[in-house]
């Protein structure tokens, strides 16, 4: 008699821890159906699909504009900032192929911008600002040696002042 109570409730508890499992399970899947529901947005209604998240959501037009939206509004900041840039006079852009969905995978754009009021003593002469990305790279400087590498491992920020051959840092 007692072994088959013990059955019994042996079998009630692992239907019980089943059971809220199940429920917890329920439960996580209905908090993330209110977050992506959240978290879509405006964006067009679509089911969730891990293609999106936790990054690539950058990678799509309804989500993220690309590396130049994501990226570049922060990494060009300083040069806004210590160069007193305002508005470029001059755009020009290539890129990869670009669909409905999904920004350039790589682009290249270069940016123009006007003289500005000097800075005490010193001028801000016409400047021209390149953005690279998705492996896209500014040619190879002539006064870089054989195996240094352009940029940081990264791939990070190329300064480059005045014109061929006087680049700093370059001698």
């Amino acid at each position: 008699m007692k072994k088959k109570h013990v059955e019994q409730r042996l079998r009630k508890s692992l239907m019980l821890k089943k059971m809220l499992t199940i429920m917890k399970l329920t439960t996580l899947l209905f908090f993330f159906a209110l977050m992506w529901n959240l978290w879509i947005g405006p964006a067009k209604k679509r089911a969730y699909d891990p293609a999106y998240t936790p990054w690539n959501w950058r990678g799509f037009w309804d989500f993220g504009t690309g590396a130049l939206g994501d990226m570049a509004c922060h990494i060009m900041d300083p040069l806004y900032w210590a160069l007193g840039l305002k508005y470029p006079s001059d755009v020009s852009a290539s890129s990869t192929l670009s669909n409905l969905y999904s920004p350039p995978q790589a682009q290249i754009v270069s940016y123009t911008f006007p003289a500005r009021p000097a800075r005490g003593n010193v001028n801000m002469p016409e400047v021209k600002v390149y953005w690279y990305d998705g492996g896209l790279l500014p040619d190879r400087p002539a006064e870089l040696k054989d195996g240094e590498m352009m940029g940081d491992e990264n791939g990070g920020i190329i300064f480059t002042v005045g014109t061929a051959g006087t680049s700093p840092g370059m001698d």
